[in-house]
């Protein structure tokens, strides 16, 4: 089976062996059940939806290929995750939810997201359905996705609408998906924008840009800049618009996002375009129009082609400007929706209103008319309003041309007359708040001369001599007693200092002492000697260069406060090799380090772990057991390093029981002690939480035992 599983990789498209999804493959792969298989696949989709559509495309549509059981839960996460990609991919197709295999009460959800997402009134049936599941959808997911279909019921107002989205976002923050909180943030400022309430929709966007950036969101971050961008370039603030798209250009330089990057060099084009920049805004365009192609994103092809037109018009050339709004057009027409069409349609009316083609141009300005009369936006419809003023001027109709005129006024005059009165308002509320500030200014200044009266009058009774007499005295006093707390506290740090690094010293120079057991120097001695006697110069020309190299090493780090793990590696190699070289191979070892730690630049205190090798081989009696064996290893553990030592001895009972040397004894109590006291140290001086742990491996059998010892981990010391 895993060769088979090997034989599939190998025949998917190569555009899968991107060097991170090696990781999702892995986990795949060695996944030991069908829940541990699905999460491994479900959050490669998700990584990549961030980072890659195509990939992201292929992966899902290759979903049986990777694992074929999928729970209730885990098929619902799997289609809100198709959505997402479609979203930032530009795809124009709805996913076929009849191939997720949807429970009843999620294919509800499903249907509704699917006439939801254009924002399409859902029909009353479904509705009530959707509605009478409200009980069944009792996790964040699903109740934010609730919400957010119940904000396309049919006749709600603006504010329904805003309340069905609060709640969707309200679940949607506790929800396992972090992309659904800030794909329900990008539709509420969507939906801010049709209402024309323009600081809430940028409120939204910076929102989506926080929390995606503190959840490692790049896709949607980039596109929550984008947006960000086009709205600031609609209100003239190209300053703080170029900020934002630059930022996102910058975000999105190593993602293969081509729909969002098509947005973003369309929205570049315009600003450049805008900021007289036309040749650098058509080379922007023209990426975008690329970026659109890939992807064959219609609406991005219209917009663009429609911003195209906008700058050879604005540069003189009238008929490339009609060429590339014609193309708009055909593009426009072959979708359901134009969100920007009423544009086109003005660009349109004052382009041939320009070329003298006015029966063209009244075509086209009765057209943005409706468009924007439909869409219920005031703001352009105003716009069109004079524009078809000036074209029915042209056309010598003047007294319609009033008409729309006066309109357009009337329009201007009642928005100057709100702002004005806002501003008049506002201006009002200062003064208001100022004349209570004054006044509560005027009566501290009052109380405070009165104060000032009352103490004039106590000092005038009162013996200024012995006034001046008692401040002196205070001052003397004051300034002994802090010169005295001063000096105490200064001793008292001085004297903490001298006890620790006295401390230190003592516990150094007890190491130096204690470091090599003075019977293993015999006993190495012995063994050389014995070798010698055989005649084996081999053993004693191996025994001799690892016991110089060992007590070179030991001479040249015992004084060093700290030392590289490769060093101390090295030590507890060499140390070992020597043990099993004078037990005449009756035991074995294995120092292993862990891959994903640096040894070159991770410091550590030296000569930690020897002694607890030593009392294993020692006092485990490691060369009688069957197949006694030593293990040393190393890990790292959020801000430990952790040494383990671990045999296969008798253990520390039976160990206690045999009759020991008091020498020995004594030298392993002192070896605890001083690696306890050690870390005490290391504690105090770097904030951790290190410690000694001694346990016995077979807790049953009461045999082997397991040191762990835990000190600050310590980088390029």
């Amino acid at each position: 089976m895993k060769h088979l599983f090997h034989l599939l990789l190998f025949f998917l498209p190569f555009s899968l062996f991107a060097v991170n999804d090696d990781v999702y493959l892995k986990k795949i792969e060695t996944a030991q059940t069908d829940a541990e298989k699905e999460a491994a696949y479900l959050d490669w989709i998700s990584a990549n939806v961030q980072k890659n559509t195509l990939r992201c495309d292929s992966i899902l549509k290759q979903k049986k290929n990777f694992t074929s059981r999928f729970t209730e839960d885990g098929r619902f996460t799997l289609l809100l995750l198709n959505y997402n990609n479609i979203r930032f991919g530009g795809l124009e197709e709805m996913p076929q939810i009849e191939e997720f295999e949807l429970s009843p009460r999620d294919l509800l959800l499903a249907r509704g997201l699917n006439i939801c997402y254009n924002r399409t009134p859902l029909p009353d049936n479904l509705l009530s359905e959707i509605k009478a599941n409200i009980d069944k959808y009792n996790d964040p997911t699903r109740q934010s996705v609730y919400y957010a279909v119940m904000s396309c019921e049919k006749g709600l107002t603006s504010k329904q609408v805003i309340n069905s989205f609060n709640k969707a976002l309200k679940h949607a923050k506790r929800s396992h998906l972090k992309s659904i909180y800030t794909s329900i943030l990008d539709v509420i400022s969507n939906f801010y924008l049709q209402v024309e309430n323009f600081e809430e929709a940028i409120f939204h966007q910076q929102k989506g840009v926080a929390y995606s950036k503190k959840h490692n969101l790049r896709g949607d971050q980039v596109k929550h800049l984008v947006n960000l961008g086009k709205i600031l370039f609609q209100f003239d603030d190209l300053e703080k618009s170029e900020g934002y798209l630059l930022d996102a250009l910058k975000l999105s330089s190593n993602l293969k996002l081509d729909y969002i990057s098509g947005q973003l060099y369309n929205q570049l084009g315009e600003l450049y375009t805008e900021q007289g920049k036309r040749e650098k805004g058509i080379r922007f365009y023209q990426q975008a129009i690329l970026k659109f192609y890939v992807v064959n994103n219609t609406w991005g092809l219209a917009q663009t082609h429609q911003n195209i037109g906008r700058a050879f018009y604005k540069q003189g050339f009238l008929d490339l400007a009609e060429k590339n709004y014609k193309l708009s057009e055909d593009f426009y027409s072959k979708l359901n929706h134009g969100d920007t069409k009423g544009d086109l349609y003005n660009y349109l009316a004052e382009l041939y209103s320009n070329k003298g083609k006015l029966s063209l141009a009244k075509k086209y300005i009765n057209k943005s008319i409706a468009f924007w009369r439909e869409s219920d936006m005031l703001i352009p419809l105003n716009d069109a309003y004079y524009l078809k003023s000036v074209i029915l001027s042209k056309s010598g109709d003047l007294a319609e041309a009033y008409h729309f005129l006066n309109k357009y006024q009337l329009f201007r005059d009642s928005t100057y007359a709100l702002e004005t009165k806002s501003k008049i308002a506002e201006l009002s509320e200062m003064f208001m708040s100022e004349q209570n500030e004054r006044k509560i200014l005027e009566q501290e200044r009052k109380l405070a001369e009165e104060s000032s009266q009352r103490l004039l009058i106590q000092n005038k009774l009162e013996n200024s001599k012995q006034q001046t007499r008692l401040i002196i005295a205070l001052f003397i006093i004051s300034l002994v007693l802090f010169v005295a707390i001063f000096v105490i506290i200064r001793n008292k740090n001085r004297q903490e200092q001298l006890i620790k690094k006295q401390r230190e010293i003592e516990l150094q120079q007890t190491l130096l002492r204690t470091q090599m057991n003075p019977h293993f120097i015999f006993n190495a001695m012995s063994v050389i000697q014995s070798y010698i006697y055989d005649e084996d110069t081999a053993n004693s020309s191996k025994f001799l260069i690892h016991f110089s190299k060992l007590m070179r090493m030991i001479l040249e780090n015992n004084a060093k406060q700290f030392i590289p793990l490769e060093t101390e590696l090295e030590i507890i190699n060499r140390y070992l090799v020597l043990q099993k070289m004078r037990f005449e191979d009756r035991f074995d070892f294995e120092v292993k380090g862990n891959e994903s730690i640096d040894a070159t630049s991770t410091s550590i205190p030296p000569m930690l772990v020897q002694p607890f090798i030593e009392n294993a081989i020692e006092h485990g009696d490691l060369d009688k057991v069957d197949k006694g064996k030593v293990k040393v290893t190393c890990e790292i553990y959020e801000d430990l390093f952790i040494f383990t030592i671990e045999d296969n001895g008798i253990g520390r009972q039976q160990a206690e029981q045999k009759k020991k040397k008091p020498s020995s004894e004594s030298h392993r109590s002192m070896a605890v002690e001083l690696t306890q006291s050690r870390i005490l140290l290391l504690n105090e001086k770097y904030k951790s939480k290190g410690y000694l742990k001694i346990e016995d491996l077979d807790t049953e059998k009461g045999t082997g035992t397991k040191v762990t010892i835990a000190t600050p981990y310590i980088k390029n010391i």
